[in-house]
């Protein structure tokens, strides 16, 4: 847990988002639950969104327990491996909303990041900053330049860049199951259904940060910060330069003779 709380505090003072990071633990049949969570069907009274998961956890603060039966969208329960993927690997499900034919709609499908079945019983979003144990990732909402900082917080020991196959939907996918079975950052740009149910900002993206990643991304942000050159808030060059005003304006202060 200590890299996680370096993770919390370069967080707060180099990426300052507008919303809680929030932890992401995928626990398996029998695996221990926060005794003070929320589930939807008993605390809220219906089904929600994974998305919905999680901005109550970023936006209220919420520690949120989802189970199969929690989850509102069929698909994330694909996702999440509760279900098999076979019907949503034709392509109906993006057709026609997303593609013009079922084909398209089947390599679309086939190009998403499923967990395999039987590997997660419930999800749980805590904020990072309540957090007991180590989570399996932490997601990281944010606007592109703070989304920026933590991209060159990854680089900063490998240089092999972030990987973003962007759909604009489905981003449980690529936010929960990409990095959590790659074992690598991702970078996501949160699809309609986000924006609709989630009330995602236009603004947004989405910084997915995997367990073994946490130290890395902690000393990143904090190194690429103390060279100067990547900083957030943006230090604006342009502060620097003369200001040039109409030539009447000095007639303001102009000296008597």
């Amino acid at each position: 847990m200590e890299s996680v709380q370096e993770l919390i505090r370069t967080i707060n003072e180099y990426v300052r988002p507008a919303t809680f990071p929030v932890s992401v633990r995928l626990v398996p049949k029998g695996g221990s639950l926060p005794e003070k969570a929320k589930q939807p069907l008993v605390d809220i009274g219906h089904k929600v969104a994974l998305c919905q998961g999680v901005a109550l956890c970023r936006r209220y603060g919420w520690t949120m327990c989802l189970s199969e039966a929690d989850h509102a969208c069929p698909l994330s329960v694909v996702v999440l491996g509760y279900r098999a993927p076979d019907e949503m690997l034709t392509g109906k499900m993006a057709y026609p909303a997303y593609v013009d034919s079922l084909e398209a709609g089947a390599k679309m499908e086939q190009l998403m990041t499923l967990l395999p079945g039987g590997l997660v019983e419930h999800l749980v979003f805590t904020p990072l900053h309540k957090e007991t144990h180590k989570p399996d990732l932490v997601l990281i909402y944010g606007n592109a330049a703070q989304v920026a900082r933590l991209a060159q917080a990854a680089n900063y020991k490998t240089g092999l860049g972030v990987t973003a196959k962007v759909f604009a939907r489905l981003a449980c996918s690529a936010y929960i199951a990409k990095p959590f079975l790659e074992k690598e950052c991702s970078l996501v740009v949160p699809g309609g259904g986000e924006r609709v149910f989630a009330h995602a900002q236009d603004d947004e993206l989405v910084f997915a940060i995997p367990a073994g990643k946490i130290g890395d991304i902690a000393q990143g942000l904090e190194e690429t910060h103390k060279k100067g050159v990547c900083r957030y808030p943006t230090t604006f060059s342009g502060l620097l330069a003369e200001p040039n005003f109409p030539a009447k304006y000095w007639d303001l202060v102009a000296k008597k003779e």
